[in-house]
């Protein structure tokens, strides 16, 4: 099986490759070429934005995915009232705009395929936290996102999934 791994640099993704690596074709996409190059051998690693349609689109036409495992995400803290528009969008891109690029690049795939789509999510899109608004908000959508995919694929063989763990040390919070 081949899997496309997103996010796969940080703390929770770089252990999902782990995990995946001794038994399927793991292909790791990520921004963060340090956290990359400390994935495990075999495992192909690209340094990419994944909210640029473009190059995501350049690098995975013509590769064959079976599954497709997302675990994006960034979060700076501020209350809701110190968040400026910018800081709102650059959490909608970091957080939901980077999971549908890459989902949206190989749909047609997944679906020749009858793959499936596995995101990590967070607890705080179904239980918003105080100065995580922004976070919360881009989680959130996410959920109904993946709710709307589910709905359209699922007919075609597609399956979704939204895993939404509770508080991981990431070093999300020391970052913030």
């Amino acid at each position: 099986m081949h899997v496309l791994l997103t996010g796969g640099a940080g703390t929770i993704g770089s252990q999902i490759a782990r995990q995946l690596a001794p038994d399927h074709e793991v292909t790791v996409l990520d921004r963060d070429s340090d956290g990359l190059s400390a994935l495990p051998a075999g495992v192909e690693t690209h340094q990419i934005d994944l909210t640029d349609e473009r190059a995501v689109r350049q690098l995975l036409d013509g590769v064959a995915v079976d599954a497709l495992v997302s675990a994006v995400g960034w979060y700076e803290l501020a209350a809701i009232e110190d968040c400026p528009p910018d800081s709102l969008r650059a959490h909608l891109e970091a957080n939901l705009l980077a999971v549908h690029t890459p989902i949206h690049a190989v749909l047609p795939t997944l679906r020749e395929r009858q793959g499936r789509v596995v995101v990590v999510g967070s607890m705080a899109g179904s239980v918003p936290l105080p100065y995580h608004g922004a976070y919360s908000t881009a989680k959130a959508g996410l959920a109904g996102y993946l709710d709307s995919l589910r709905r359209e694929v699922d007919p075609c063989g597609v399956s979704v999934s939204l895993v939404e763990p509770g508080p991981v040390r990431t070093g999300f919070n020391e970052r913030a």
